[in-house]
């Protein structure tokens, strides 16, 4: 499939784990004790002026990459004009840098000219999250939202990206979702979380055994942390006691 479809699957997975929802109920510390809002709070007011440079980083990176691809006699010192410009563009820094040099999926042949593709899924992530929780009201703990999820994830590279997303969400792709999610005040955003939070008081916790049909290790260079042998609560529990150990070493 095309890297924005599959990014989008796999942010649709790291928006799951980082929501409010799924922090509050599966998020616990040692003692038991749910992710607290009030952090949650402290967190968006102290990094909410940050959210738009998430997409103005992708688009900085792809930018300088089709400037790079479009010019007729390239040269290193036209790029790293290109990459000083780009810079200064998006960051709106008065210091020069380079910085875009160092990012590896503009030299590999399997990813240059595709980082563009982590914008478009951001655009997708947002639209589709939005379907969701307008048609369910919820996504944490919703098998309906799952099976929808593997029917799409099921056309692979047989339907082009934005095909996938007008058939997942009935819309075709617009970025006025995500334009919406970046552009909240962090009294909007804590107020859509209470309401989502107690629409999750009527919602079942997924209390039974976690079987993904897979074989997983949790290695550590060469060493074997861990694996889902036994079960995968088992290999949760030991891959947690390793990295407590780990963060008390350092």
């Amino acid at each position: 499939m095309t890297s924005a479809w599959a990014e989008t699957h796999s942010m649709f997975v790291d928006t799951l784990f980082s929501s409010i929802e799924w922090k509050t109920r599966y998020a616990l510390d040692k003692e038991g004790n749910a992710y607290p809002l009030e952090l949650f709070k402290a967190k968006e007011e102290k990094l909410n002026l940050l959210k738009p440079m998430r997409i103005l980083s992708i688009i900085f990176v792809a930018t300088f990459e089709r400037e790079v691809h479009e010019l007729a006699e390239p040269t290193a010192e036209k790029i790293i004009e290109l990459a000083k410009a780009n810079y200064k563009k998006f960051y709106d820094l008065s210091e020069d840098s380079v910085r875009v040099l160092s990012i590896p999926h503009i030299y590999s042949w399997q990813s240059s000219c595709s980082y563009h593709g982590y914008g478009l899924a951001e655009i997708a992530l947002s639209q589709w999250r939005e379907y969701f929780y307008k048609k369910y009201g919820y996504i944490v703990d919703n098998p309906k939202v799952g099976k929808e999820m593997k029917k799409a994830w099921q056309w692979g590279s047989a339907k082009d990206f934005q095909e996938c997303i007008r058939l997942a969400t009935g819309k075709k792709l617009s970025s006025q979702a995500l334009i919406k999610e970046i552009t909240m005040t962090p009294a909007q955003v804590l107020k859509r979380a209470k309401l989502r939070l107690k629409t999750m008081k009527a919602v079942k916790s997924y209390t039974k055994p976690v079987n993904l049909k897979a074989k997983i290790k949790m290695v550590h260079g060469k060493k074997t942390i861990t694996d889902n042998k036994i079960s995968f609560e088992v290999m949760a529990e030991k891959y947690a006691k390793w990295m407590n150990n780990l963060n008390r070493l350092n």
